[in-house]
């Protein structure tokens, strides 16, 4: 679902299994937004999003907008995530305007760095 989603925004994907793979494939392209599922085999998405702000996958890729998906709002939960270097936080299943709104935060943020 969330691969059409992105489809019918105009946006290319990469899909990983788990945090290990999206830590190899961030190690040999540089993406603009990583989807992080906090839930997943082998490595859960806590540990591959401190990997990647860690510098795990190379110094190019450790600024990468990360946006967390969980299961759940829950307010700890969200501020761990973020503690751990996420830049957003969306909830599954999760609705068209959310993506869009991390979207344009993403977008923003990249005006306020040029």
């Amino acid at each position: 679902l969330m691969q059409k989603v992105l489809a019918n925004l105009g946006c290319t994907w990469t899909v990983a299994e788990n945090g290990k793979i999206a830590l190899e494939e961030l190690s040999r392209t540089d993406f603009h937004v990583v989807l992080m599922d906090l839930h997943m085999p082998v490595m859960d998405g806590m540990a591959a999003i401190s990997g990647i702000r860690g510098g795990q996958v190379g110094d190019s890729m450790r600024g990468v907008w990360i946006a967390a998906l969980a299961a759940a709002a829950r307010a700890e939960q969200k501020k761990r995530v973020k503690e751990a270097g996420a830049n957003d936080y969306l909830v599954k299943p999760v609705r068209l305007a959310d993506l869009r709104k991390m979207l344009n935060r993403y977008i923003e943020s990249t005006q306020d760095q040029a």
